[in-house]
């Protein structure tokens, strides 16, 4: 599933891959938030907005800030939690892609996973 400058007001529970493509200028899970432990999250935005989850949720499975293929390479791809804690039993991780700008996680997070 592409989220692309979305809102979604609604409960999400990711079992599977949500993919914030290039392009994008910022989309947002306002509602309650899950990334279960098949869930992939992949941020490769190119500007300096990301997703941006309003409250605390749990990643179980895989959380990816990465770069699209256009772009600045100034640019940052962020995941922010509003409010709350990000707790981690899965892994972040920040990869290469095609550009080299910043990559940022603005959350408090509780790491009893890998990042």
């Amino acid at each position: 599933m592409f989220v692309r400058e979305d809102v979604i007001d609604v409960a999400f529970i990711n079992q599977g891959v949500v993919i914030a493509p290039e392009f994008n200028a910022g989309s947002f899970f306002n509602g309650a938030f899950s990334n279960e432990a098949a869930g992939v999250l992949r941020i490769q935005v190119w500007n300096t907005s990301g997703v941006t989850v309003a409250n605390g949720f749990t990643n179980a499975g895989l959380i990816d800030i990465s770069q699209g293929t256009t772009g600045s390479s100034s640019y940052v791809s962020s995941l922010t939690v509003t409010t709350g804690t990000l707790v981690n039993t899965g892994t972040i991780q920040s990869t290469v892609g095609a550009r080299t700008g910043n990559r940022a996680l603005n959350a408090d997070v509780d790491n009893q996973g890998t990042i």
